[in-house]
C-alpha cells in the first residue's frame, strides 16, 4: 500500500477529483483500489432551518461516496461530515450537518459525474451499445 498526505492544491489529485470545497487529508493507493480521505472546507455550519451560522461542533461521521476509476482502480471517498448545534435557541433544528459541494447529491452514495456516467451507460445500453461498460469502467 502507497500513502502519502499532500494538501497543496496542486496535488495531482485535485486535479483528477474537481470538488470544490473538499480538502483532501491522505490518500491510499492499493493494489486494488485508492481511498481518498477527506473533508469538507470550513469551520462553520449554516442551519438549513434558520439560516444562522454555528461554530459549535456537535459530533462527526464518514460518508463513504465513490467516484470514477482513475488507473483502473476504483476510487472510493471517505468524506468527513462535521454536525453543528444550531446557536439560534428558538429555531427547531437543534443539530444539522454540513452540506457537500456541488459535486454531491444530497444521500448520494456516488459523486455527480459517477451518477452521470452510470446514466450515459444505461441510455447507451438501451440501444445495444453497453453491456460491456460496467466492467470497462470497474464500477462494482
Amino acid at each position: 500500500m502507497n500513502r502519502f498526505a499532500n494538501k497543496s492544491k496542486f496535488s495531482p489529485f485535485y486535479a483528477l477529483l474537481q470538488l470544490p470545497g473538499i480538502s483532501i487529508n491522505t490518500v491510499h493507493i492499493e493494489t486494488s483500489s485508492i481511498v481518498i480521505n477527506a473533508q469538507i472546507k470550513g469551520k462553520y455550519g449554516v442551519c438549513p432551518v434558520c439560516g444562522k451560522k454555528s461554530h459549535q461542533v456537535h459530533s462527526t461521521y464518514f460518508r463513504s461516496l465513490q467516484d470514477l476509476s482513475v488507473f483502473s482502480k476504483p476510487v472510493g471517498i471517505k468524506l468527513l461530515i462535521k454536525k453543528f448545534k444550531c446557536s439560534n435557541h428558538r429555531c427547531e433544528r437543534k443539530i444539522f450537518s454540513q452540506q457537500l459541494s456541488s459535486g454531491f447529491d444530497r444521500y448520494s452514495r456516488r459523486t455527480k459525474r459517477a451518477n452521470g456516467q452510470i446514466t450515459q451507460m444505461s441510455l447507451e445500453s438501451q440501444h445495444g451499445k453497453g453491456p460491456g461498460f460496467p466492467k470497462i469502467l470497474d464500477f462494482r
